[in-house]
């Protein structure tokens, strides 16, 4: 007699459950994206030596890794901003 009853609870728990993980991973979404770091804007004069070295180099426009590493210590860059620095301008250049 009350069967519809018992399965409305059930829908209903199983519906609160489902509720409670999507609010848990929008929880976790939420603290990713706070702990991620921000866009850097990198030193003018670390632009300007490596826009140098790429306009020198236009026919061929990819150091070497002792050249990037050459570059990252006279910018005070890490080799990986000055890698991704490269391929961006690449990328901007072909466009």
């Amino acid at each position: 007699m009350y069967l519809w009853l018992e399965s409305d609870k059930t829908s209903c728990l199983i519906l609160q459950r489902q509720l409670a993980k999507y609010v848990q991973r929008l929880d976790e979404d939420e603290e990713e994206k706070s702990s991620k770091q921000k866009r850097g804007i990198l030193p003018k004069q670390a632009t300007q030596v490596m826009k140098s070295w790429l306009f020198q180099h236009i026919v061929h426009p990819y150091p070497t890794e002792d050249e990037k590493r050459q570059i990252a210590s006279q910018t005070n860059l890490t080799l990986l901003q000055v890698n991704n620095w490269f391929i961006n301008a690449r990328r901007r250049i072909l466009q």
